[in-house]
């Protein structure tokens, strides 16, 4: 009977343990999830700038023309 309960005592410590480290798993992919997102509006931002600087460019050299 004490073997059974060390027993069950051990994999509810070890199963503790686990639940800890997947709880902080998922910590990190909210984290990492988050990021991307950011990164994703970054880049949508630098595309905009490049479109815009582009454009700028050819009006540019369009006036120049005439």
């Amino acid at each position: 009977m004490i073997n059974l309960i060390e027993t069950v005592t051990k994999r509810l410590k070890r199963a503790e343990t686990e639940n800890d480290t997947l709880r902080t798993v998922i910590s990190r992919l909210d984290n990492i999830e988050a990021s991307v997102r950011e990164i994703r509006e970054i880049k949508k931002v630098i595309d905009l700038l490049s479109s815009y600087r582009c454009e700028k460019s050819k009006l540019k050299s369009s006036l120049q023309e005439k």
